[in-house]
């Protein structure tokens, strides 16, 4: 999987937010005409076919506005059936198959890449691996790279990746769905994008051990794009009819699942938080065996960030639409309803993107992430555990609004799911919560409330294990956002 070093995001965070000149800021006329290359990078069980007519009418709208640019499309397919092929297999298939399609490349052509689902972390880990100079990642590409967006990307893990690995102890439908989804694609690989992988681990570790420097200015540099998308079940989706029969919504029972105050604030297998790069961070950092530095607390700000009104993958997409399968009818953008393609081309031509696409109120979205990292002594193997419980234990100062956490929520020990167990790591804890603020509808327009939600808010969690102290950890968390605290627990 991924080599932990010191400056590893400084890559990571590469593909993931591309590079600095976008074609689109300049438009004059050059004696040599050159290339764009978009390369389309599907998700876990997806195909070539994944994007629908994306990659076919996206370099027409761009070559329209940009007639001294040449646009090609590249479909990468990779086996996500092989479960001895992993995410850092892929990216160098995809590396390989970016050096075939482009072949040689002069200072003025350019490489971008539109990728889905699991499709965004490959990227990444190809243009990481690329700019650090790995040579069969083929580093003289990495230069080229210019724009990434990314779509319902599990940055941060996936609850359905993490339920659907565990479905022996789940409901009937889930069992069923894990059975039907085994032939397209490895267990391994869908556990990787679990909550607690080893891949999504080192994923968080490498922004945390870059430095913020080098993470601000990669963030200045670069113009990446992440779309998050809701299914709103509750107040808009309508599914489709089967004969009289109208089906029913089957998220309505999946509130304690992943959710906000209003509607469920999830793509329906990616929450909007989770498909969200930036994110804010708490770390302790220890100055020797028994004492602490102190905690280091910052919020990193890299990349675009989009809502949308869509679902992750649909079954009848040509009727409801996904948000990486464009239909046809978008050639003519006049008609594209699509939740995402219209977004994609504007982002293409720079020009600039919302914080939400669609005519909800902002401060409607009040879901959040938090992941609580806990660090045993050595030698103590977290798995076993037992009975941790974790709380809010600040109060706000503000009576009408209150901070509500998920009571369902998952222990896992860091690398108990995928591929073999680190044994030098099994002290290591990570829980996933999900949670959202609560404030009552007469307040929603408060600029109190309003200032909180665009800045965040400050709290106290509290952590209890049996045999050992509680620890009071310092959080901040903001809807939209995955909120991280790496911490110590010691006799």
């Amino acid at each position: 999987m991924l080599v932990k070093q010191t400056g590893i995001l400084l890559l990571l965070v590469g593909l993931l937010f591309l590079s600095p000149n976008l074609f689109g800021l300049e438009v004059e006329s050059s004696s040599e005409p050159h290339t764009h290359h978009i390369f389309f990078v599907h998700g876990l069980g997806g195909t070539i076919d994944s994007f629908g007519a994306m990659p076919e009418i996206l370099p027409q709208h761009l070559g329209s506005s940009f007639p001294d640019v040449t646009f090609v499309s590249h479909k990468f397919e990779y086996p996500t059936d092989d479960d001895n092929m992993f995410a850092d297999n892929f990216a160098q298939m995809l590396a390989e198959f970016i050096k075939e399609a482009a072949g040689e490349l002069s200072s003025e052509d350019k490489i971008s890449i539109v990728s889905h689902s699991q499709g965004g972390l490959v990227s990444t880990i190809w243009y990481f691996f690329s700019s650090l100079g790995r040579k069969e990642m083929y580093p003289e590409y990495s230069d080229n790279v210019d724009v990434i967006v990314t779509l319902g990307t599990p940055f941060w893990g996936s609850k359905v990746a993490t339920i659907l690995t565990q479905h022996e102890s789940t409901g009937r439908v889930t069992q069923l769905l894990a059975q039907r989804m085994s032939g397209e694609l490895g267990e391994k690989q869908l556990r990787s994008m679990s909550f607690g992988s080893q891949m999504i681990s080192s994923f968080r570790n490498n922004v945390l051990n870059t430095p913020h420097l080098v993470l601000h200015e990669l963030g200045a540099r670069i113009r990446p794009l992440n779309i998050s998308a809701v299914f709103d079940g509750y107040r808009r989706t309508k599914l489709p009819k089967i004969g009289r029969k109208q089906l029913k919504n089957p998220i309505r029972n999946l509130d304690n699942f992943v959710f906000g105050r209003k509607f469920f604030e999830s793509d329906g297998v990616v929450s909007v938080p989770a498909s969200r790069f930036d994110s804010y961070y708490t770390v302790e950092e220890p100055l020797n065996e028994h004492a602490a530095l102190g905690f280091q607390q910052y919020k990193t700000g890299f990349s675009d960030h989009l809502v949308v009104m869509g679902v992750h993958a649909s079954p009848t997409p040509d009727t409801y639409y996904d948000i990486s399968e464009v239909p046809e009818k978008c050639i003519d953008l006049n008609i594209c309803d699509h939740p995402t393609y219209p977004w994609i081309v504007k982002h293409f031509a720079g020009e600039p993107i919302p914080r939400f696409a669609d005519d909800t109120h902002p401060m409607a979205y009040s879901g959040f992430t938090l992941e609580m990292h806990a660090i045993f002594p050595e030698g103590v193997d977290a798995r076993f555990v037992d009975e941790v419980e974790i709380e809010i234990a600040s109060r706000s100062k503000y009576e009408n609004f209150e901070i509500v956490l998920n009571p369902f929520f998952e222990i896992l020990s860091r690398y108990d799911y995928v591929n073999e167990k680190n044994e030098d790591r099994l002290n290591e804890l990570n829980v996933n919560l999900t949670g959202h603020i609560r404030i009552d509808d007469e307040d929603i327009n408060d600029p109190l409330y309003g200032a909180i939600l665009e800045r965040g808010h400050s709290v106290i969690v509290r952590v209890k294990a049996p045999g050992y102290p509680e620890r009071l950890i310092p959080v901040k968390i903001q809807p939209t956002y995955s909120s991280y605290a790496q911490f110590y627990i010691r006799p």
